[in-house]
């Protein structure tokens, strides 16, 4: 296990990342991202990366994947289902990604809480 993911498993956005080279393969990128790329700059196409991330979360809705939050001491690895993970404001969504807009009134949160602690 490393420090943050254990080994074999990936993050949403390196998964993201994976998939989004799949999906765009053979497709140019937008001028403004090889102009960038170009200049030196390390940059992504942010929409494109946005789809992918959507169809992590179809995946998820199928029961093909199932996402995984990690922490607490000891480390423990718990898996979500699609429903709760609809739950949770902002979870699914591209930019946001996490559980940082959770707050105690939501019913996700106790449920977090009383998996990895209520830090």
């Amino acid at each position: 296990m490393t420090t943050v993911v254990p080994i074999g498993y990936v993050t949403i956005l390196e998964a993201a990342e994976l998939l989004q080279a799949a999906m765009h393969a053979g497709i140019p990128d937008l001028p403004i991202v090889t102009k960038l790329r170009q200049e030196g700059f390390e940059v992504n196409d942010g929409s494109a990366r946005d789809r992918a991330i959507a169809e992590i979360w179809k995946a998820v809705d199928k029961d093909i994947l199932r996402p995984v939050p990690i922490g607490g001491r000891p480390r423990r690895i718990v898996k979500l289902d699609a429903q709760f993970t609809k739950g949770v404001p902002h979870l699914r969504s591209p930019r946001g990604r996490g559980f940082t807009l959770l707050r105690q009134s939501n019913p996700a949160y106790h449920d977090l809480a009383s998996w990895f602690e209520p830090s």
